[in-house]
């Protein structure tokens, strides 16, 4: 598994004092995989390009795969801003047989 961290560049976002964007491009040679937009505790709230994601508590993390885009744009609504550091993209293979 491929880990993307998305620490750095979280911007405020108008909508709310609570809530920050980030904005990144697409992984590439995601062909054969399934990218998963993981975080270590819940915020809030979160949307991906302008759709709702809904992050399970027993895994906190989910299938974004389909949603991505060339350049994408993911807010999250936090309580504390350090949850922001543990947001990241797992890329995980498909095996292939």
């Amino acid at each position: 598994m491929h880990v993307i961290r998305l620490r750095s560049a979280w911007t405020s976002h108008p909508i709310s004092p609570q809530t920050f964007a980030r904005r990144f491009h697409s992984p590439t040679g995601i062909e054969n995989a399934t990218v998963w937009l993981a975080v270590d505790e819940l915020p809030g709230g979160s949307m991906l390009n302008g759709e709702p994601i809904i992050l399970d508590e027993s895994s906190l993390r989910v299938d974004i795969t389909e949603m991505l885009q060339q350049t994408n744009e993911l807010l999250m609504l936090v309580e504390d801003e350090k949850l922001l550091e543990s947001v990241r993209l797992e890329i995980e293979p498909h095996d292939e047989a």
